[in-house]
């Protein structure tokens, strides 16, 4: 079903090898944008750090992002990087934010890795820009989880809606919620001890960079397994079942473009 509806939005910048978090006037940030048709779900990888004093503010607009676009953005905040800290950080993260060159002025945003933009300003704008192109695949996700052994069977299901001889990948992320960290904060001259932090990257299962889909023609699928065991090491919350959600999302190779994301909870709710 296409849906239209208003926005808003934010992003940063790399500045040579220096790390920075300035303060932004709200009248910077906010721009509101036309009417949006909703034709694709927009991965935004909010690249974020604990230390970083405009993050908070970046990590609340992702969420009325989420709100105003049902949910047609997905988020997946990355900590990486120099104003992160260690227990939030993943080596995928760093990895991502080596190879996407996002480290600088945070909080940086990327938009199905086609725009990294530098501008907090211009988040909303890119977003309805992004939710109205053709969906180019079709993903349909499901799980099972045993509490007990922490087994996990994922189903992905690929449908090509349009024909390309372009390699493309699936990429399987798990995120954790509810993650109360210190975080530095505006106007505070103490981190917040008890800042909730959410759909934090914990792991990519299926390996960083994903695995390589078998070429599907237009309007057939493919459905790709993933069984495995989840480790308690790699979250933060005792009771991180009910936390927990997987990402899936299809990038060309070429290029790391993404084309259709989806995410599912570990546990049905």
């Amino acid at each position: 079903m296409k849906k239209r509806l208003f926005i808003i939005a934010v992003v940063s910048v790399f500045i040579g090898a220096f790390y920075s978090c300035d303060i932004i006037d709200n009248s910077e940030r906010y721009v509101e944008v036309p009417m949006s048709e909703i034709n694709k779900t927009v991965l935004l990888e909010d690249f974020t750090g604990q230390r970083c004093v405009n993050c908070p503010e970046a990590h609340e607009i992702a969420r009325q992002l989420q709100e105003q676009y049902n949910h047609a953005v997905i988020v997946v905040a990355i900590h990486a990087g120099g104003l992160s800290r260690p227990a939030l950080r993943t080596p995928e993260g760093e990895e991502y934010d080596y190879k996407f060159n996002t480290t600088g002025n945070w909080p940086a945003g990327a938009f199905d890795r086609k725009a990294i933009l530098g501008d907090v300003a211009k988040w909303s704008a890119e977003i309805s820009r992004r939710i109205e192109n053709p969906a180019l695949v079709n993903i349909e996700m499901s799980c099972e989880y045993d509490e007990n052994t922490r087994k996990i069977d994922i189903s992905t299901t690929i449908r090509a809606l349009e024909q390309s001889d372009d390699e493309l990948k699936l990429q399987l992320w798990l995120l954790e919620s509810n993650i109360v960290a210190r975080q530095t904060v505006p106007n505070e001259s103490d981190d917040d001890l008890n800042y909730v932090h959410h759909h934090v990257l914990r792991k990519a299962i299926n390996g960083t960079w994903g695995e390589t889909l078998p070429k599907i023609n237009k309007e057939e699928s493919v459905t790709v397994p993933f069984t495995g065991n989840l480790e308690k090491e790699w979250f933060l919350n005792e009771d991180f079942a009910k936390h927990v959600s997987i990402v899936g999302f299809v990038y060309r190779a070429s290029n790391n473009e993404v084309l259709q994301t989806v995410e599912i909870k570990l546990i049905k709710e």
